[in-house]
């Protein structure tokens, strides 16, 4: 998992869920991290000032549960 060119830096899968909607967790979740701290998403410029911002966060696993967990009790994301 961790040998693709196109991943920013290693990583380890520590939980996986199943869950309905697959597409509208995601955006769900991306939007909550977002929210809570905005510097979390990957980003950077490139040479021509344009920003680029990429489908990953650079987060504790702790912090990344407890997001999880606050959107499951809000109802916002259903675990199967």
């Amino acid at each position: 998992m961790n040998t693709p060119t196109n991943l920013p830096l290693s990583y380890r899968c520590y939980a996986t869920y199943e869950v309905k909607q697959p597409l509208e967790v995601e955006k769900r979740i991306h939007s909550i991290i977002d929210r809570i701290d905005d510097t979390l998403h990957a980003r950077e410029q490139l040479e021509n000032g344009r920003i680029r911002e990429r489908e990953f966060f650079k987060i504790t696993l702790k912090q990344l549960m407890e997001y999880l967990k606050i959107l499951q009790l809000l109802g916002m994301i259903q675990i199967i």
